[in-house]
């Protein structure tokens, strides 16, 4: 009797395995490590408001995580928190908006600065061994 055909469907179902495990995107969370503090004696006394639309916090981004495998994760829904405690640190009143909106709205409901964040990330990782990036970095050009 062969020995090939008797391998041939242990060889399907693990090459099967492989091609499902390759394929995959690891769920992730993007968070802060501690909000800055907030001093009400030090903060600056105006309305501010910062711009995020449902389609950013739905914005799913995969990018390399370790041994060929891929991260996946939220930017702006995971980091809007941290947004929103970073203008807290700072100014007295934050909101957020839906839309950008006009000038005329904004300004008859008092707010006086409109930050739009723009999230860009990047990951990597040399490992082999483990999927988690090594390397993970999120850049906020100038709002």
């Amino acid at each position: 009797m062969p020995i090939l055909p008797s391998l041939t469907p242990r060889l399907a179902a693990a090459l099967a395995t492989a091609v499902l495990l390759a394929g995959c995107a690891h769920p992730i969370t993007m968070i802060t490590e501690t909000a800055p503090p907030r001093s009400t004696a030090h903060l600056i006394p105006k309305k501010v408001a910062y711009v995020m639309t449902d389609a950013q916090r739905d914005l799913q981004v995969t990018t390399a995580g370790g041994s060929g495998d891929r991260v996946s994760y939220y930017p702006y829904r995971d980091l809007e928190k941290s947004i929103r405690d970073a203008l807290r640190a700072v100014y007295r009143n934050v909101v957020v908006l839906r839309t950008a909106g006009d000038a005329k709205a904004n300004e008859a409901a008092g707010v006086s600065l409109v930050f739009t964040p723009q999230i860009k990330t990047d990951s990597s990782s040399s490992s082999w061994i483990t999927w988690p990036p090594t390397a993970f970095t999120p850049r906020w050009p100038a709002w």
